[in-house]
């Protein structure tokens, strides 16, 4: 990988969060009135935080493990790499700010975009490091 061809984690990001309103209808509409209880935020911190670093717990035997704080059922845990992971925390935590800022709540808001930047800069590390000779 060049640095010519790396995409920036901002964009990576964004192309994540168009993903999600327009092939899977998670608009900030959708998320206003399904998503009321900080679940968004609490997706994006599980996803943020590094694969070794989780907490994984096992509510019923049949049931595959999920991580502790995870909102979902097991069946929305999704884990991939540690780019996809971040890719899908910063997506979510634009998703809870967009859902903030739509209720007129700046402040909560400007938390979620903070994470969302924090995502992206981890993102910037991985895929300069990556592709470092």
């Amino acid at each position: 990988m060049t640095a010519a061809n790396v995409v920036s984690g901002q964009a990576l990001i964004d192309a994540e969060r168009r993903r999600q309103v327009q092939t899977l209808g998670y608009t900030p509409a959708h998320d206003r009135l399904f998503n009321t209880g900080g679940e968004l935020l609490a997706a994006a911190r599980v996803y943020a935080t590094p694969a070794a670093d989780r907490v994984m717990h096992q509510p019923r035997k049949l049931v595959p493990p999920t991580p502790v704080g995870w909102p979902w059922g097991w069946i929305a845990w999704k884990p991939k790499t540690e780019l996809d992971d971040l890719v899908r925390a910063g997506a979510l935590f634009q998703a809870e700010a967009d859902r903030l800022l739509s209720l007129r709540r700046r402040a909560a808001a400007e938390v979620c975009l903070e994470g969302r930047e924090r995502c992206a800069e981890q993102i910037d590390r991985l895929t300069a490091t990556a592709g470092a000779p």
